[in-house]
């Protein structure tokens, strides 16, 4: 009986090692895979949840890039991020725009790459809508959707422009006066009539304005203003704080730094544009000098451009920023693709880029499509009703 017994668990044996090696494997593939998993951006997400803390900037980066994605598959959506630990998105929508749908795309979203959305809020007015998107007790994104309509104040009278021989778009350059570099004298010297919107009294404030209307380009003041968020600033800007006078005074001081100026917009000004006791100070100044506002829109509750209407001012608003968030040559030429296809749908566009290599690479890159678009190139003023 013994040697029977023994005889079976010596046949028994192979099968029990088969089994357990089995499992072995299994348990290697299972933990390969899970190392592989954490190791991932999804993984990051995750650990996140979990409290690892160590993984945060790589889980926000994962959850950003669903997150733009659903927003980019939707159109005509304009994104304005602040760096802070979390980052805060003001998202700036038609006012045709259905908020449950931007809601449920950006929870897809999230979803997609393992985040979730933690709170989610609309206003009573059901036009701006709150979110907040993280990983756990940890959020990464705090976005506020907000709807946007274009000019809705009915413009004066006299500010009534003809309609114009097809469709225009005007490309403003900002922030210039800080080098006169080569890419400075390159931009000015492109075969296109962009508009050179120059900041006061930095050191090359005044050599710029002037090559710039010698390679007969119009100027305007790109006046510094108040933002929302505390910053360090080159040159005094336009305050709440200050009294209207102090406003109009400084306003005139810094357009004869930049003699000739056809028009003034605001850089940075997040929050003084949102003041209408600071935009009717400036707008005065600009009245009695028929000059024209470009509201650059740098917060989309600005008030800017109704102000300026309403005060009989002649005004523009931007309508996409060129380069504020890319270093991409191409993503800067699909932006002027889209600015050309906006201007063909409603007759006119404005975009705003900035002196950087990778935008001048862009408008060489395009300068054909852009003339070849059936969309008329101008300077400002033109769309302002000059």
């Amino acid at each position: 009986m013994a040697r029977k017994s023994r005889a079976k668990q010596s046949k028994a044996l192979p099968g029990r090692i088969k089994i357990l090696a089995g499992v072995l494997v299994a348990v290697v593939a299972l933990g390969i895979a899970g190392v592989k998993f954490l190791q991932s951006p999804r993984g990051s997400v995750f650990l996140l949840g979990k409290g690892v803390t160590s993984h945060y900037t790589r889980a926000q980066d994962h959850i950003q890039g669903g997150l733009k994605r659903a927003l980019v598959a939707r159109g005509s959506i304009t994104i304005r991020g602040k760096n802070y630990p979390v980052k805060r998105w003001e998202i700036v929508c038609p006012e045709t725009a259905d908020l449950i749908q931007v809601n449920l795309a950006l929870t897809k979203a999230a979803r997609s790459r393992g985040a979730a959305v933690q709170k989610s809020s609309e206003d009573q007015t059901g036009r701006e809508l709150h979110l907040e998107i993280g990983s756990g007790q940890y959020t990464t994104h705090s976005i506020a959707v907000i709807k946007q309509a274009r000019r809705r104040a009915v413009p004066p009278e006299e500010t009534v422009k003809k309609p114009a021989a097809g469709p225009m778009l005007a490309l403003v350059v900002d922030d210039f006066g800080y080098s006169k570099n080569g890419t400075v004298e390159a931009f000015l010297a492109l075969d296109m009539p962009i508009t050179v919107a120059v900041i006061p009294s930095l050191p090359h404030s005044s050599e710029v304005a002037a090559l710039a209307a010698a390679r007969k380009k119009e100027t305007i003041l790109h006046l510094p203003m108040e933002p929302e968020e505390p910053r360090r600033h080159d040159v005094a800007p336009v305050t709440s704080a200050m009294t209207s006078d102090e406003i109009a005074a400084l306003v005139a001081k810094y357009l004869s730094d930049i003699p000739g100026a056809a028009g003034v917009n605001n850089h940075m000004g997040s929050k003084a544009t949102q003041d209408e006791r600071v935009m009717r100070a400036v707008l005065g100044v600009l009245k009695e000098r028929k000059l024209y506002f470009l509201d650059s829109l740098t917060s989309p509750r600005s008030i800017a451009y109704n102000a300026a209407v309403q005060r009989g001012v002649k005004a523009v608003q931007n309508d996409l920023f060129l380069d504020d968030d890319t270093q991409d040559p191409k993503l800067v030429g699909e932006r002027l693709r889209r600015l050309v296809k906006l201007a063909k749908t409603r007759g006119e566009a404005v975009g705003i880029a900035h002196p950087r290599r990778w935008t001048l690479e862009a408008l060489r890159n395009n300068e054909a499509m852009l003339k070849s678009s059936g969309v008329r190139l101008v300077f400002l003023s033109e769309l302002a009703g000059d």
